[in-house]
């Protein structure tokens, strides 16, 4: 699954890169050429995608490196890093392009674009608007956090260039500075782009939660398997379109041990069947409500109790509560030829009654 994931990112990502490439190559020699400012700071933008795909790459890469001593959940956090660089980046560009549009407007720089210009702005909304479904639809279909963030990058190009060609086109109208604020206007959509790129990076490196519509849906699953009597303190973490995954589930105060990890592992299983986004889960067990807080101090351990006790005992099962310990013993059947079962229940009861924190003791025989 995760090699997968990581080739059809990388066969987007050279896809944009080589649509990119030719863009670039293009609306900047034209943009000099056809005497167009806007064109050619779309074609610089062009060029900003190219260092933009070469991070996607880097990130994609790092991302999907194993788990390792250093990194026990994984190197996912590479991805989104990598898209907090590319809206940090993007955010230097607009500022660019925006100063020159500025400058040439003060210094009243007019300029004269010819008709080239227009068929390469022309062509180029169609390469993006392309580039642009095809990178969110393989976006989608892997949960890429950062090539859909490369996604909507590019779709910011399209725009951009819709407004590059209506600059052109008033400036051929006799309208000279429109090129100039076209460059402008193309700078505040990379602006927004990368403002809302930075944005859901740092969201996600604070260890942000899924939805809470998600949660929902976790949650009603949960409550509805076998053996689940309730639940609470369902957490929850993102991690470059991963999510990770911890959870408090009540059970009957008696059920064994393995029983108990049954429900647990229940609780895994359909949660990561269902939910492909989810890559690990941690399931607490609890028999009853209590307040997430760390106690004064603990109850006594069965060492403690057994290393207290005065009778040998064949089985000793201990049943925790938040204000008190149950006991039950288990004695062979043949126990009873010595004493009968009312002397052994004082016996026992005897026995535990320096513990106070042990309030019932019950007995059962078994062959």
């Amino acid at each position: 699954m995760k090699q997968v994931r990581f080739l059809a990112i990388k066969k987007a990502n050279w896809v944009s890169a080589w649509v990119n490439a030719l863009q670039a190559i293009f609306k900047t020699v034209v943009g000099l050429w056809g005497n167009s400012p806007a064109l050619f700071a779309d074609g610089i933008h062009s060029f900003s995608d190219l260092l933009a795909n070469t991070l996607v790459w880097l990130a994609n890469k790092l991302s999907h490196v194993e788990p390792d001593e250093n990194h026990p959940y994984g190197h996912g956090r590479f991805e989104t890093v990598g898209s907090l660089i590319l809206g940090v980046f993007l955010i230097a560009v607009s500022f660019g392009i925006a100063y020159d549009a500025v400058m040439d407007v003060v210094h009243k720089h007019v300029v004269h674009p010819n008709l080239l210009t227009l068929v390469v702005a022309a062509l180029s909304i169609i390469a993006n608007e392309s580039t642009f479904r095809y990178t969110l639809h393989t976006a989608n279909k892997v949960d890429s956090t950062l090539l859909r963030a490369n996604a909507y990058h590019i779709r910011s190009d399209s725009l951009s260039s819709v407004v590059v060609f209506v600059g052109i086109i008033g400036a051929l109208a006799g309208f000279s500075f429109f090129d100039a604020i076209a460059a402008a206007l193309v700078a505040g959509f990379i602006l927004k782009i990368a403002l809302e790129l930075a944005w859901h990076a740092l969201y996600e490196l604070t260890d942000a939660s899924v939805s809470h519509e998600r949660i929902q849906e976790f949650e009603k699953l949960i409550l509805s398997l076998s053996g689940v009597r309730h639940m609470h303190r369902l957490r929850t973490r993102k991690m470059a379109g991963r999510v990770f995954l911890d959870v408090h589930v009540l059970i009957e105060p008696y059920v064994s041990a393995s029983e108990g990890h049954y429900i647990a592992e229940t609780v895994r299983v359909n949660l990561m069947k269902k939910y492909k986004e989810i890559d690990d889960i941690t399931v607490h067990i609890d028999t009853e409500d209590h307040p997430e807080t760390l106690p004064d101090h603990l109850p006594l351990s069965r060492r403690e109790i057994e290393a207290a006790l005065d009778l040998k005992l064949l089985n000793l099962d201990l049943y925790y509560f938040q204000t008190h310990i149950e006991a039950r013993v288990t004695l062979p059947l043949a126990a009873l030829e010595s004493q009968s079962a009312e002397a052994w229940q004082n016996a026992v009861e005897k026995a535990f009654s320096p513990l106070k924190e042990v309030r019932s003791v019950s007995i059962n025989y078994k062959k």
